[in-house]
């Protein structure tokens, strides 16, 4: 007995050691980031965030929910330094795969703005603080391709488009013709799925997904366009079915995201070095340790693609945190919320104080010996939000982004 509690102090004393290095690493280590002004081009204060980030192709950039005006501005100011300073030449956004493609016709038009606006998520491109980005930046770069990676058809491209033209594309691809009737049952039932936030009939999208099955299977197994969209709004009627059924629904719109980046890297933009804008839930790596497969249908985008190696090691995933403030969604009320203090020892207090905004590189910690596992409380937000978690952090994000105080979008 006597022993046992001995070897329980021991470990105890020894994780408070590790947690009290990683500490005095944090303090040391996080860099100061001066603005979150997107027109502040002094790059001098993001030279920790390059160094991290030099020798990678893809850069995620997460937030703790969707109404963080904050950590919008502060991302739009590292996509302009990513771009403008080191080559990153495409910006993937958690939005519609489909829609958002028809921005390669748009990005040197007048209509630029108005598309971006109607085809990324409004809990962005309505958001206050980012309008700027999205309304004026973003149009000019005709150098910047925009795009998605996300199998939710709401873009106004997808909304508008003919779902009978669509169906034909993909039936030329396969080969096949559909009986008029078929054709016309898909193309409602399409249109249905753009719908969201109700359940549907179970019976007639089961209908929908072995028709949509049936001409993805009878395609060229090429890495065309037509075979991946149709790859994409299968899945997204498979998350609907799902959701009609009550069933937890995010696995196979994230194990879609998954691939539909992939597809992105791989095929569209092989030679690109990419920046993806998501949610850090979406981004995140493994939280806990534990493989793929057991982690199974939990499994988000980030823990897919995460179990790539090659993905892996050309990725920074980047986290973010924050210490106060408040949280207001710039497309709905349901969401507002007053942040969490942090937890009396946690990573938000180990930022120095005078830092409005920062940066910390966490995997050069593990690099020089630091153990992966440790855990520690940090508001950082998988299924969280902007509540603390005690977590192995260091498993789940590679760098982490700090803002002091949150403003919300409205």
């Amino acid at each position: 007995m006597k022993r046992g509690v001995m070897l329980l102090l021991v470990s105890c004393y020894w994780v408070m050691g590790v947690r009290a290095q990683l500490s005095n690493y944090v303090k040391k280590e996080t860099a100061e980031i001066r603005s979150v002004q997107l027109n502040d081009t002094d790059w001098t204060d993001l030279a920790a965030f390059a160094a991290a980030v030099k020798d990678k192709r893809v850069v995620m950039l997460g937030e703790q929910t969707h109404g963080d005006g904050t950590t919008f501005a502060l991302k739009a100011r590292l996509v302009r330094f990513l771009h403008e300073k080191m080559g990153f030449n495409v910006l993937a956004f958690e939005s519609d795969f489909i829609s958002l493609a028809g921005y390669e016709k748009q990005r040197d038009s007048a209509d630029a703005a108005l598309f971006l606006s109607k085809n990324v998520f409004g809990i962005w491109t309505a958001c206050n603080t980012v309008k700027p980005f999205f309304n004026t930046y973003l149009p000019k770069q005709i150098n910047l391709k925009v795009c998605g990676f996300d199998s939710q058809l709401h873009g106004d491209v997808m909304e508008h488009a003919s779902k009978d033209s669509v169906l034909r594309l993909w039936e030329k691809a396969a080969g096949i013709e559909l009986v008029m009737q078929e054709r016309q049952f898909a193309a409602r039932w399409m249109d249905s799925v753009m719908s969201y936030g109700r359940k549907q009939s179970v019976d007639s999208l089961n209908a929908l997904q072995g028709i949509l099955s049936g001409l993805y299977q009878k395609m060229p197994q090429d890495k065309s366009f037509l075979r991946q969209s149709c790859e994409s709004v299968l899945h997204e009627v498979v998350s609907r079915i799902n959701y009609s059924m009550g069933k937890q629904n995010h696995y196979e719109r994230d194990a879609q995201m998954a691939r539909n980046l992939k597809w992105l890297a791989n095929e569209k933009y092989p030679n690109e070095k990419i920046i993806v804008w998501a949610h850090s839930a979406h981004i995140a790596k493994y939280p806990y340790r534990a493989s793929l497969s057991e982690i199974g249908e939990k499994a988000m985008m980030g823990n897919i693609l995460a179990a790539d190696s090659a993905f892996r090691k050309m990725s920074y995933v980047m986290g973010v945190t924050s210490f106060s403030g408040s949280v207001s969604w710039a497309t709905t009320e349901i969401y507002d919320m007053k942040i969490q203090s942090p937890a009396k020892e946690s990573f938000e207090r180990w930022v120095p104080e005078d830092m409005r905004f920062a940066f910390t590189e966490l995997s050069s910690w593990i690099a020089s010996g630091g153990n992966i596992d440790t855990k520690f409380n940090m508001k950082g937000s998988i299924y969280t939000q902007h509540f603390n978690v005690s977590l192995p952090w260091l498993r789940v994000f590679d760098g982490m982004l700090f803002v002091r105080n949150m403003e919300g979008c409205r």
